[in-house]
């Protein structure tokens, strides 16, 4: 038996970057915070954002570059 349980072992499945991780790395805070209050959400002035704000702003872009998609077709 291998006392020491990380030697060998295969990572485990989720140990990659979460979809949160990931929208966080790829968005700034501030441009995102803006966003947020801009559209009457409250934040606290300091700290991380709650998740659902980073994916109501993909959301948001995603929806805006469709649009772009469709109305340039």
């Amino acid at each position: 038996m291998n006392p020491d349980r990380t030697i060998g072992a295969r990572p485990h499945p989720e140990s990659g970057p979460t979809p949160y991780q990931r929208l966080s790395r790829r968005h700034d805070a501030a441009t995102v915070r803006t966003w947020a209050r801009s559209r009457g959400m409250e934040l606290a002035p300091t700290g991380g954002l709650p998740r659902y704000v980073y994916a109501l702003y993909e959301a948001e872009i995603a929806r805006d570059e469709a649009t772009a998609v469709a109305g340039a077709t």
